[in-house]
């Protein structure tokens, strides 16, 4: 269950700033376009801005992915 302290952590991937690390939102549905890469809930991913409706991120592994712009995430410190 998430509580109210994880919610105000969480925000929509589109007010990331570039570069910066982050982890999909346990509770959310993920978004993506039809053919794309797997995703792993648990990854730490990197915001490399937004392109029309979807964003460029990349895994831990070196992989590109297109997210949702609006999929909520929560910042991650490395």
């Amino acid at each position: 269950m998430i509580s109210e302290v994880d919610i105000t952590d969480m925000k929509e991937l589109y007010e990331m700033e570039y570069g910066k690390h982050f982890k999909l939102a346990p509770q959310d549905d993920v978004r993506v376009p039809p053919d794309s890469n797997d995703i792993t809930k648990d990854d730490v991913y990197i915001f490399m801005g937004i392109d029309g409706m979807y964003s460029k991120c990349v895994g831990s592994n070196g992989v590109l992915h297109h997210f949702a712009a609006w999929t909520k995430v929560v910042p991650w410190v490395k």
